[in-house]
C-alpha cells in the first residue's frame, strides 16, 4: 500500500514529464511491490495524458486487444477469470505499451534511461546488502543464494524478492545501455565507470550462465565496433578495477561458474528443454491454443504443467497464441522504425537485443515486472550522439 500511495502522491504533484521519469526509476522496485501499484500508475498516466496531450492509437489498441484476448482465453478454457491476476497482468502490459509508444516522452528518453539505471543500482544494493547482512558474503560467493535473493527472511508484502536470473537480466540490460558511452548518456566519466563496474558486479553476483555468455558477446561486439586502443584500454581499466577492488567476488564467481558449466544439467539448461517440449506438446494439440493461446494468468491450470516456461517467445505463443506473438513482433518492428531521431549505431540496438536474448532463458509476460526493463532498453534506440532527441 505504501508504494501505491507514493505513486499516487507523485501523480498528483509531479508534472506529466517528471512523473514518467519517476516511473522509470520505480521499474526495478516492481520485483517487490504489489501489482496494484502499476494499476495506479497506468490510471494516473491516462488521466494526466488526456488533459495534456493526445493519446496515440498504439498506446491504446494493443492494450485493449490483449485485455480482450486474455479475458476470452480465461472464459473459454477455465470458465472463470482470476480478477487479481488479470488486473496485475493488464496493468503492467498497459504501462509497457503506453510508454513504449509515448512519442511525447521520446524527447526525454535519456533522462528516463538514467532514472532506470539509478533505480536498478539502488534496488540491487538493497538486495545484496540484506543478503550479506543475514547470510554473509561467503554464502553469496558460493552461489548458494541465487534461487531467492532479497527480503526472503521477512514477512509481509512489499518485499524486494527476486532471483539470480532476474538480477542477471537487469544487469545485462544495464550493461547494454551503458555501452552507449558516457558522452551519449551525458554522464561524468567517473560516474559512468562506477555504474559500469556496479552493473558487472550485479551480474556476477547472479552466477548466471546466460549472463556470462551474453556479457562476453557484448564485449566482443564493443571491441569489433570500436576497433581502437582506447576502447581496449577502457575495458582493461574496468576489469582491472573489478579484479583489484573485488578479488574475492571474482574468485567466487570463477569457481561457481566452473561448477555450473560442468554440471550434469547443462545439456538441458537446468531442465528447461524438458519443460519447453512439454508445453509445445500441449499447445500443439488444440487449434484454439495455437491461434489464441491458453491464457497467461491460468496457463498452469489449462496445460496441467506445474513447471514455468523459461523462454519468452514460447511464453507469448503458448499463452496468447500465434496472434499474440505476431502482435508483439509487429509492435517491436514498428518501434524500431521510429523516424526523425537520427542515424542509429550498433549500440542503439544493443540493449534491446541483449535483453531480448536473455529473456529466451527466463520469462517475459510473467512475472509481470520482467516486461518493464525492455522499455528503457528500447529507449536506448532513441539516444543519439550529443544532440537533443527529436519528438515525432
Amino acid at each position: 500500500m505504501a508504494f501505491a500511495i507514493i505513486v499516487l502522491v507523485a501523480a498528483l504533484f509531479l508534472k506529466i514529464d517528471k512523473f514518467k521519469i519517476f516511473l522509470f526509476f520505480l521499474f526495478p522496485f516492481t520485483c517487490g511491490i504489489p501489482g496494484y501499484t502499476m494499476l495506479v500508475s497506468i490510471i494516473a498516466l491516462f488521466f494526466k495524458s488526456i488533459s495534456k496531450i493526445k493519446l496515440r492509437k498504439l498506446q491504446v489498441i494493443p492494450i485493449l486487444f490483449i485485455a480482450f484476448l486474455e479475458f476470452f482465453n480465461c472464459i473459454i478454457h477455465t470458465g472463470d477469470v482470476d480478477t487479481s491476476a488479470y488486473l496485475s497482468f493488464m496493468s503492467f502490459t498497459a504501462v509497457f505499451f503506453f510508454l513504449l509508444f509515448d512519442k511525447d516522452n521520446y524527447k526525454q528518453s535519456r533522462e528516463c534511461i538514467l532514472a532506470f539505471i539509478f533505480g536498478t543500482v539502488f534496488v540491487a544494493f538493497i538486495i545484496y546488502y540484506k543478503m550479506i547482512e543475514v547470510y554473509g558474503l561467503d554464502m553469496i560467493l558460493m552461489g548458494k543464494l541465487r534461487g531467492a535473493m532479497g527480503d526472503v527472511y521477512e514477512e509481509g508484502a512489499g518485499k524486494l524478492i527476486t532471483n539470480g536470473n532476474n538480477m542477471a537480466y537487469l544487469s545485462i540490460v544495464l550493461i547494454g545501455i551503458l555501452m552507449l558511452g558516457a558522452k551519449r548518456l551525458r554522464l561524468p566519466a567517473i560516474l559512468y565507470n562506477s555504474l559500469l563496474v556496479l552493473s558487472i558486479l550485479i551480474g556476477m553476483g547472479s552466477f548466471s550462465r546466460t549472463w556470462m555468455l551474453l556479457f562476453a558477446l557484448i564485449i566482443v561486439a564493443y571491441l569489433l565496433h570500436e576497433r581502437n586502443l582506447k576502447a581496449l584500454f577502457s575495458l582493461v581499466i574496468i576489469f582491472g578495477a573489478v579484479i583489484l577492488l573485488f578479488p574475492n567476488i571474482l574468485a567466487g564467481f570463477t569457481n561457481v561458474m566452473t561448477d555450473r558449466m560442468a554440471g550434469d544439467n547443462i545439456e538441458t539448461g537446468g531442465g528447461r528443454t524438458v519443460i519447453f517440449n512439454q508445453y509445445n506438446e500441449v499447445w500443439s494439440q488444440s487449434i484454439l491454443y495455437v491461434l489464441f493461446g491458453t491464457s497467461l494468468t491460468s496457463y498452469h491450470e489449462v496445460t496441467n504443467i506445474s513447471g514455468s516456461m523459461h523462454n519468452s517467445i514460447q511464453q507469448i505463443y503458448v499463452t496468447l497464441g500465434l496472434i499474440g506473438l505476431l502482435l508483439y513482433i509487429g509492435l517491436f518492428i514498428k518501434f524500431f522504425n521510429t523516424k526523425n531521431v537520427g542515424k542509429p549505431s550498433l549500440f542503439n540496438y544493443l540493449p534491446f537485443f541483449a535483453g531480448a536474448m536473455f529473456l529466451q532463458s527466463i520469462q517475459f509476460l510473467e512475472p509481470y515486472f520482467l516486461m518493464l526493463p525492455l522499455i528503457p532498453a528500447c529507449y536506448a534506440f532513441l539516444v543519439r550522439d550529443f544532440d537533443s532527441n527529436k519528438n515525432t
